[in-house]
């Protein structure tokens, strides 16, 4: 099987892609969970 370097380079950028995609979701919910925290100290 030969590996097509257009295909190898197209999987890389998918991987990167994920990654980057996976990292700005990762933030969304730490800042979402902070938000949520500091309205329940607020309430109590």
């Amino acid at each position: 099987m030969i590996l097509n370097p257009l295909s190898f380079q197209a999987s890389k950028n998918a991987i990167t892609q994920f990654r980057i995609n996976y990292s700005e979701s990762l933030r969304c919910i730490c800042v979402t969970i902070r938000s949520m925290r500091l309205e329940l100290w607020s309430v109590q």
